[in-house]
């Protein structure tokens, strides 16, 4: 059987790991987004008579992009709620209240992700609309 010790060690770095998953998707997200925003200004620029056929392609890559970046967001922060939830329950008969871990809050600890995946949602919207292919 495994120690109470090491699950907890083993559950604070699944904690940890989710929480730098999260944010490298933001940041692989908006690296993606950038390299997508550039590609489509620098066609409209160079090629405008191409303009229009990568239009809707572009499109749908920054939609997937979003919906990928968003996912892996929301996976991981599922993911690292239940190991908090965990965390708790495994420090639930600490012998003090300095030592126990309280359960999770979803609203509080979950502000900077919704963020995130609202940030790229109106990003995608946006691009949508100010496409500078489709108004080449």
């Amino acid at each position: 059987m495994i120690s109470p010790e090491k699950q907890f060690e083993f559950i604070t770095r699944q904690i940890a790991a989710n929480t730098t998953r999260m944010y490298d998707a933001f940041k692989l997200f908006v690296q993606l987004f950038s390299a997508i925003v550039g590609g489509s200004v620098w066609l409209s620029i160079q090629h405008a008579s191409a303009a229009n056929a990568y239009a809707n392609i572009l499109n749908v890559l920054a939609f997937l992009v979003t919906v990928i970046a968003a996912l892996t967001v929301i996976v991981n922060l599922s993911s690292w709620y239940r190991y908090r939830e965990a965390q708790s329950l495994l420090t639930a008969d600490a012998p003090s209240p300095e030592l126990r871990a309280p359960p999770p809050r979803f609203w509080p600890s979950a502000v900077v992700q919704i963020g995130q995946v609202l940030c790229m949602l109106a990003a995608c919207i946006l691009f949508w609309i100010f496409n500078p292919l489709a108004h080449s």
